[in-house]
């Protein structure tokens, strides 16, 4: 499926947007100064609440880190400085979730405190080379620490992997000999632009940026002789959003309410554990039969629904509740709206349609809902 990738970038600010067959999926905003999942930082162990089983850590802020204690394998006492990892970011009134197992990714791989894992990217599924991974992972994992062989790993040269290694392994015991005052940030991870850009496919997909540095960086990267360049510059005087038709879409994603296109309405409603999504007939009086009016709509939210997820960055329990219908139509909804679904590349549960109706489904949060974004 070909993407195109629109990416903006202001004094350490970051946006990008996905679209993908010219529909926006994706859309992510970072500030300069906020701290991201895989930040690490200097904490200190102000006191341990037994009936949590969690310690409050100073970060040099007025709200105060959580550190539970399945995110640690000490017995930490008050007034103890130790090198924590960001798991969740601060949200709202609530202060960060920390871990004092620290994780270094490299390009093929990931150093880590944890000692006991060892182990290779699940979604290499080919036997030979899951084994020839191994081999490497066994023979080259740093002393005293744990390792991880990504993705990306697959049918890379053991040379170079075994070169990531150490060079992960460097960047690690840099980052673990800082010290300082409480809330000292000594590692931050890669912006989501470099995040996004780790997985960019230069044959497919296509991005544009509004930075001339970031687009030199990246034009020398992907640019191949004798190919038009996938890594285009944009230069035009008004907001490349705006200019791509997606401002509104974006806009439309923080609200409650998105229109379908047949008139039909979809309400987002979310509490801290779960999101509802009501599917409404709303303008479509249609020009047939009640049901054929609600076998439309639903099928026309599903594909809405699917994308409406993505771009919301939407996490835990997931209950949609369609308009009626028998149980053959819901068979059908269930196995179009499950293709639909699976563009997702975040991991989820599709349970299908409850005993009372509704439909429910559970995915993976990372990173912030888009209804959380300062925009």
């Amino acid at each position: 499926m070909k993407k195109k990738i629109l990416v903006k970038y202001n004094k350490g600010d970051q946006s990008v947007a996905i679209l993908e067959d010219d529909i926006l999926v994706e859309y992510l905003n970072q500030k300069a100064d906020e701290s991201v999942r895989g930040t690490i930082l200097i904490g200190l162990v102000k006191e341990y609440q037994p009936s949590l089983d969690a310690y409050f850590i100073d970060v040099g802020t007025d709200l105060k880190g959580f550190l539970p204690g399945k995110f640690t394998d000490k017995s930490l006492k008050a007034g103890t400085q130790l090198i924590l990892q960001v798991v969740k970011p601060t949200y709202m009134d609530k202060g960060m979730t920390l871990s004092s197992v620290v994780s270094v990714s490299g390009k093929y791989c990931v150093v880590t405190s944890n000692s006991t894992k060892l182990r290779i990217s699940a979604k290499i599924k080919e036997k030979s080379e899951h084994e020839r991974l191994m081999d490497i992972a066994v023979d080259n994992c740093p002393q005293g620490l744990g390792l991880i062989l990504r993705t990306n790993a697959n049918g890379q040269s053991d040379e170079i992997i075994i070169e990531d290694i150490s060079d992960t392994e460097n960047l690690y015991k840099r980052i673990m000999a800082n010290t300082g005052s409480p809330g000292k940030t000594i590692f931050k991870p890669e912006g989501i632009i470099d995040d996004v850009m780790r997985n960019f496919n230069g044959d497919e997909d296509i991005v544009y940026f509004n930075d001339m540095d970031m687009f030199n960086r990246y034009f020398k990267q992907f640019s191949v002789p004798g190919r038009a360049a996938p890594v285009k510059y944009y230069n035009k005087d008004y907001d490349m959003y705006d200019f791509f038709g997606i401002s509104n879409k974006i806009k439309q994603a923080l609200g409650r309410k998105v229109w379908l296109k047949n008139g039909g309405t979809l309400v987002f409603d979310y509490t801290e554990a779960m999101c509802v999504i009501d599917v409404n007939t709303s303008k479509n009086t249609g020009s047939g039969n009640f049901s054929d009016t609600a076998y439309k709509t639903n099928i026309e939210a599903v594909a809405e629904i699917a994308v409406q997820i993505r771009l919301r960055n939407i996490g835990g329990i997931i209950v949609v509740d369609f308009i009626d219908m028998n149980k053959a139509k819901n068979k059908e909804l269930d196995t179009i709206f499950r293709s639909h679904l699976q563009k997702d590349g975040k991991k989820m549960t599709v349970g299908g349609f409850t005993s009372l109706g509704n439909y429910e489904i559970t995915r993976i949060r990372e990173g912030r809902r888009l209804g959380h974004f300062d925009e």
